[in-house]
């Protein structure tokens, strides 16, 4: 308030303005100043008018008084006292109202000047802080009302006599201005991590404590030492993590610990928006000593002991006792064991004592056991390991198999082992010995020298019927096991396997070796002396066939081949047989072999003859033979009488250029060799005919004209062949290509097959392949005709027949050496253009086309051998220029362009 150009005001001593602000949770003690200002001199700005000098400071008496807890529209703060005088209770409740300062009205008599020091200041203020329920909560405030009377508005009226009649309120009203106390929000205390407790070997990182805070703005963490919060180890910073073995001003925490020991540390988070602080969290740190796990021991030795599974052995003993780290330094024991060294273990139950006693259930359960020690957060302890390995009684497995041998050479199979043993000694590890009996499976049986494997193959040379088993011994348990005998339980038999022995097989003898002719039934091979040895019971048989006999390339003969004697079938070669003899398990035997040769029949083939002109002789008819000579034969000639022949000692028979009146037939009918054997296959008939239509003759053989080489596309000239009779008749021809320049012929022959025109022409047509690799040769291919026949008649002209010569000429190169030239528009013809002069015997054409198409162009030829040309216009064109053979008159196949420019 202004006061005449002065303010009055209550400060807080914190803030510096009239709201004093405390943080949830914080204790409230607060003074607040009197700063009001008096518009006592005239440097001061008056009110009236403004910034107008004061020309008449007031100067005069003031009064002041301060009221505690004046009334508010809102929450108030609970617990509040004056100078130790509560005013308010519990929930902010009223206890005294209008508390007035127990000082009463302060009277400043003058001079009274801008800050007089006269001013007094609240009392102290105060109101206890905590969290939760009952205490200050945000919102909640607290007001103090400051008054002021003056000069002008006394509060004793001097025209009054004795003092105001309403000692509060005085006789004119104060001047008032209030101030206040705030509760603003505060964050929570943080929550940290890890709770702990910790090991001494633990890792100083695992010491690192993680604060987490919340609240508004920038969070700032501080940590403490000490509970009052005086001694900083870290902060405030917004690293929110400490490790108070590693971190902060020494002395620091030492993880190492005798016995479990606890520390605390403390720390609070701060935020940025109304820097408020938590209250501490507390931190309890616990550090636990390692645990020792002491020693334990069996009576019946060091690890490993071995005992069979039947023994019940006595308790472990414990010579020396494990200790504990945790709080008090009590630990517990628990027993454990497993199957397997490195665990997993389970627990015991009711194994907690220093020493245990196991039962066989126990050592079934896991045989290796160990005594753990837990005590605090370090890590349990484990004692060493003792290890039971537990024996069972052995059982002797199973060999194989019963089998059948021969004496020679006496070797049995391999006796396996078809079952291995179970039980005997923990180790798996089985000693074997192999027994032998020739008694019976009973025995009595003796020791193999050297048989000591789990499996056994007896030597070649076992010549009688052998019982062989296997004896097994392992482990410990030593107690007489349930078989007929006194062995102990770690000693065990197999089953017995029988070696039955067979004797070689002697096959016995066959007989009735014979010779025939292909085409008979050879009688029965006969047994001629029975078998003997295998099983000396049973035989098999198995008749066997070969063709080249001497043991090779036998088998199975075809029939019914299982009989002692065999009857083989009807035989068109000479084949070998023997009798294959099994019994028991020897290999099978052969019996001797016996030949039954097979003569083949004698054949014929036959050449010759044919159709022939009328009074031709026709070819030499030869028959040819097979089989052993002499032979005896007829020749049946129809018409005509037969020819019979005997002791034909010749392998061929001719007749030779027959040459019949008629028509005749010739064939062989019957033939007979040297081993008595008839012929079949003896080659068919032989006709002679004879045709009335003479034989084919030339009247004429030219040549059409020669063409030029167009490559694949050449249709090379014909040769016309005029032949007598003019008729038209079918003909066969074949002829061939000889090259006149080198005399030689082509490779192959060309045929031809077709009729003639009525006048008896025949065009024969060679394609531009068959020409050769050469086509194009000057001096060309003459036809020579080397066979020629009526395919009616089958007569046949005289040859060979040398024909014309048949030419394709090779196409010269094109022109070369094109030279331009231009033509001015006045002139009136073109001017000349020219390409290179051809050689002799060449001439150059030119065209308005390029090849392969010529068109001849209008214009002067000149020059040598044509090789300038002129043409009629003066007009920009391009002509082309071809060379042609003068000879031949064959031109280029490509040109070349001349360009004429105008």
């Amino acid at each position: 308030m202004l006061l005449m150009g002065g303010v009055v005001q209550l400060l807080s001593p914190t803030t510096g303005t009239t709201v004093h602000t405390v943080c949830r949770g914080d204790n409230i003690n607060v003074i607040f100043n009197d700063a009001t200002t008096f518009n006592c001199n005239a440097a001061y700005p008056a009110n009236y008018p403004p910034n107008a000098p004061v020309q008449t400071p007031n100067e005069q008496v003031r009064w002041q008084q301060i009221v505690y807890n004046t009334p508010i529209g809102g929450a108030k703060i609970p617990n509040v006292s004056v100078n130790g005088v509560p005013v308010t209770g519990a929930g902010g409740a009223n206890i005294i109202s209008n508390y007035q300062d127990p000082r009463g009205v302060f009277q400043m008599l003058p001079l009274v000047v801008v800050n007089d020091p006269r001013r007094r200041a609240t009392l102290p203020i105060t109101a206890p802080g905590g969290l939760g329920a009952g205490f200050p909560q945000v919102g909640d405030e607290f007001e103090i009302t400051l008054r002021y009377w003056n000069f002008c508005n006394p509060y004793d009226n001097p025209a009054v006599p004795g003092p105001p009649a309403d000692p509060i309120n005085g006789d004119f009203p104060p001047v008032e201005r209030v101030a206040l106390i705030r509760i603003i929000d505060a964050p929570n205390p943080p929550t940290v991590t890890p709770p702990g407790p910790f090991c001494e070997n633990d890792w100083p990182p695992n010491f690192n404590f993680t604060a987490t805070g919340s609240g508004s703005g920038t969070l700032t963490y501080t940590w403490y030492r000490d509970a009052a919060l005086t001694q900083v180890l870290q902060g405030p910073s917004t690293d929110n993590t400490f490790n108070p073995v590693t971190e902060g001003p020494t002395p620091r925490i030492n993880k190492t610990v005798t016995g479990s020991q606890t520390f605390t540390r403390y720390v609070t988070v701060t935020q940025g928006s109304n820097n408020c602080t938590s209250q501490p969290t507390t931190i309890t740190i616990r550090i636990d000593d390692t645990n020792t796990p002491g020693t334990i021991a069996h009576p019946l030795g060091a690890s490993p002991i071995t005992i069979c599974n039947a023994d019940d052995p006595v308790a472990f003993t414990s010579p020396v006792a494990g200790t504990g780290g945790g709080p008090g330094g009590t630990f517990t024991y628990q027993w454990q064991n497993a199957s397997a060294s490195g665990g997993p273990y389970s627990n015991i139950t009711g194994a907690n004592s220093a020493t245990f006693n196991p039962s066989p259930a126990d050592i079934a359960a896991g045989r290796f056991f160990r005594r753990r020690v837990r005590s605090g957060n370090c890590a349990d302890e484990f004692s060493n390991i003792i290890e039971f390995r537990i024996d069972t009684p052995v059982t002797g497995g199973t060999i194989g198999s019963n089998q059948t041998i021969c004496a020679s050479p006496g070797d049995p199979a391999n006796l396996f082992n078809l079952t291995s043993p179970t039980g005997g000694s923990h180790t798996g590890i089985y000693n074997f010995q192999w027994e032998e009996s020739t008694t019976s499976v009973s025995g009595p049986f003796n020791t193999i020298s050297g048989a000591t494997s789990n499996s056994y193959n007896p030597p070649s040379g076992v010549t009688t019927t052998t019982y062989y088993r296997r004896r097994v011994n392992s482990g410990v348990c030593s107690a007489d096991g349930p078989d007929a005998n006194s062995d102990p339980d770690n000693i065990a038999y197999s089953n017995v396997i029988t070696v039955t022995v067979d004797q070689a097989v002697v096959p016995g003898s066959i007989g009735n070796a014979q010779i025939i002719c292909s085409g008979q039934d050879p009688g029965v091979l006969t047994e001629v002396t029975g078998p003997s040895g295998g099983n000396g019971s049973t035989y098999a048989f198995l008749w066997e066939e070969s063709a080249t006999g001497g043991g090779v390339g036998f088998a199975a003969a075809p029939g019914a081949n299982t009989n002692p004697t065999y009857d083989p079938p009807v035989l068109t070669a000479t084949r070998y047989y023997r009798r294959q003899v099994t019994s028991g398990f020897c290999p099978p035997t052969f019996s001797n072999e016996i030949q039954v040769t097979v003569n083949p029949l004698p054949t014929a083939t036959v050449s010759g003859g044919g159709s022939v002109c009328s009074g031709t002789p026709a070819p030499d008819i030869v028959w040819t033979f097979t089989g052993t000579p002499p032979f005896d034969f007829t020749i049946t000639l129809a018409p005509g009488a037969p020819i019979n022949v005997t002791g034909h000692n010749a392998m061929t028979y001719t007749i030779a250029a027959p040459n019949p009146p008629v028509n005749t037939t010739y064939t062989l009918t019957a033939l007979d060799d040297d081993n008595n054997c008839t012929g079949t296959s003896l080659g068919g008939a032989v006709a002679v005919n004879i045709q009335s239509t003479p034989p084919p003759t030339v009247e004429n053989f030219t040549a059409q004209p020669a063409v030029c080489d167009d490559g694949g596309a050449t249709n090379p000239p014909d040769a016309i062949l005029d032949l007598l009779p003019n008729s038209t008749e079918n003909y066969a021809i074949t002829y061939r290509l000889l090259q006149v320049s080198t005399g030689t012929f082509l490779p192959g022959s060309i045929n031809f097959t077709g009729s003639s025109t009525g006048a008896g022409i025949i065009n024969l047509a060679p394609t531009y392949a068959q020409f050769g690799a050469f086509p194009d040769d000057p001096q060309g291919y003459q036809v020579v005709i080397t066979a020629i026949q009526n395919t009616v008649t089958l007569c046949a002209g005289a040859v060979p027949i040398n024909g014309p010569i048949l030419i394709i000429n090779p196409r010269p190169a094109a022109p070369t050496g094109p030279v331009a030239n231009t033509a001015c528009s006045a002139d009136a013809t073109g001017a000349p253009i020219r390409v290179d002069t051809p050689a002799a015997g060449f001439s150059i054409l030119w065209s308005s086309t390029a090849a392969p198409t010529f068109t001849a162009a209008s214009g002067v030829t000149g020059g040598t051998r044509g090789d300038t040309f002129t043409p009629t216009s003066n007009a920009t064109a391009t002509y082309h220029a071809f060379t042609q053979n003068d000879a031949t008159l064959c031109r280029s196949a490509g040109s070349i362009a001349v360009n004429h420019t105008a």
